[in-house]
């Protein structure tokens, strides 16, 4: 019994050590910050569904039929994972500006060594900030902000980085007959 005691007595201790700062992480204050789905929703319909099927499941019969099995298996798995990510829902993630850099989810992504500008673009009623990254493979993400005003999260931006505008697309002029 003063085992059982004793081991629980240690357990709660460990907790409290290791895990306070775990749970209760001490943030800096937010410039902005807002809760917002982690992409905006494209519904699909069911048809979408069926032809994707249809197109795996041929080219699944093809790899089978020449005698590649595990291609086969394979694409199964690839079409029911796009088919799955199609339909999910997304999530509600918490975003801030803050003075370190932008925090996506609890993952901070740091001015300047990670983010190098930043672009707000609003269409229709709904506004997507765009941060441009120094990664080469992901060069830039994409964050709705939901209901929070464009105008608040550029303002708490540019006192970091700077705003990338677009590059301006040359007009074609008419040639003229001669």
């Amino acid at each position: 019994m003063n085992v059982k005691k004793l081991i629980t007595e240690q357990l709660s201790e460990f907790k409290n050590v290791f895990w306070r700062s775990a749970n209760k992480p001490s943030l800096p204050k937010a410039l902005v910050a807002w809760r917002a789905p982690e992409f905006y929703l494209v519904k699909k319909s069911p048809v979408w569904g069926i032809v994707t099927g249809f197109f795996f499941a041929v080219l699944a019969v093809l790899f089978v039929y020449l005698g590649q099995i595990l291609a086969a298996l394979v694409v199964v798995l690839s079409g029911i994972v796009i088919i799955k990510f199609a339909y999910s829902k997304p999530e509600e993630i918490d975003y801030r500006v803050e003075p370190e850099g932008v925090r996506v989810s609890g993952w901070l992504h740091p001015y300047f060594s990670e983010i190098i500008a930043y672009l707000i673009v609003v269409r229709g009623r709904r506004a997507t900030l765009y941060l441009k990254t120094k990664n080469i493979l992901n060069d830039r993400v994409a964050i709705p902000l939901g209901d929070t005003k464009p105008k608040s999260v550029a303002r708490a931006l540019s006192k970091y980085i700077p705003e990338e505008l677009p590059p301006a697309v040359p007009k074609v002029s008419k040639r003229r007959k001669r």
